[in-house]
């Protein structure tokens, strides 16, 4: 399992990354890879912080025309979910 912040989705990293009830679980799903990273196109788009990303340590996805690849995704047997 994956999770793939792209789209208004990546302004959630600046709220997970203050201090607050559920820094525990978000600090779990970082450290156990399940936070796989950030679309890099939808950061920059919705004014994303580049030094927060790596201050975090979330790599960013470029893979098509600067986007994550949702074929690789597929490519590599994992279903989506889009919320």
């Amino acid at each position: 399992m994956q999770l793939i912040f792209d789209g208004g989705g990546t302004k959630w990293i600046e709220e997970f990354s203050k201090e607050h009830k559920m820094t525990p679980l978000s600090q779990s799903l970082k450290s156990s890879g399940v936070i796989a990273g950030v679309c890099d196109y939808c950061d920059t788009s919705f004014g994303g912080e580049k030094d927060l990303l790596k201050k975090e340590e979330l790599p960013l996805f470029d893979e098509y025309k600067g986007h994550s690849s949702i074929a690789r995704l597929f490519a590599d047997g994992y279903q989506t979910i889009t919320l």
